[in-house]
């Protein structure tokens, strides 16, 4: 049985109503600080998991499971049933983005068109549970947003400041999606599928191979 609406004892959060953003329910860091796991679950929101330090292992219902490294992200949809594994390399840091299926009602608090909204999240709905690179500008911009989330008591100020963090970062995540990240053992396929294919015809000694490599 899924647990719905679970939030990881060591996460933070910090909602969308308070950043007075209409298009997000809330964000969500999480640092871990030694390996721990958490119980299959599942959320009412789209859920674009970027991991920033260190490297997490993810489960899913009727999906194959995925280590998701630094660097990269991935999109879990409404009512996915995940889980994450026991396995990880710690410490690890996540900052999550859990995404309104519609804009509030209220379109001061918006920012977004509800035309690019639904573009966006059917940008994201394209690759579900698929790593992908975060784009290199968002980087620094989640890590920031992260601290900030963790941050005691944040300052008027430091609203501001997460509020347009988060607006950037989720356009750079959302209108930026890039080619799934790809194993090294299948990039090595891919060259040798190239190199075949425009050297089929000719004739190739030992020698040849060994000095393309």
């Amino acid at each position: 049985m899924a647990t719905t609406h679970y939030i990881h004892p060591s996460a933070k959060a910090l909602s969308g109503k308070r950043l007075g953003l209409g298009w997000l329910d809330r964000l969500e860091a999480l640092d871990i600080t030694k390996a721990s796991a958490a119980p299959r679950h599942t959320h009412d929101s789209m859920e674009v998991l970027c991991c920033l330090r260190g490297a997490i292992g993810y489960e899913f219902d009727r999906w194959p499971s995925v280590t998701l490294t630094a660097g990269c992200f991935l999109v879990v949809p409404e009512d996915a049933g995940h889980r994450i594994t026991s396995g990880l390399e710690s410490p690890s840091l996540r900052m999550s983005f859990f995404l309104r299926p519609t804009l509030a009602k209220d379109g001061r608090f918006n920012l977004f068109t509800a035309a690019d909204f639904r573009e966006f999240r059917a940008n994201l709905l394209k690759k579900p549970f698929t790593p992908q690179a975060i784009p290199n500008d968002a980087r620094d911009v989640l890590s920031r947003l992260a601290n900030l989330v963790y941050a005691p008591a944040l300052q008027s100020a430091q609203l501001a400041e997460a509020r347009i963090l988060a607006v950037f970062a989720f356009h750079a995540l959302a209108s930026g999606l890039q080619t799934p990240v790809r194993k090294a053992e299948t990039r090595l396929m891919d060259e040798a599928v190239k190199w075949l294919e425009t050297h089929y015809a000719e004739k190739v000694t030992l020698a040849q191979l060994v000095a393309s490599r």
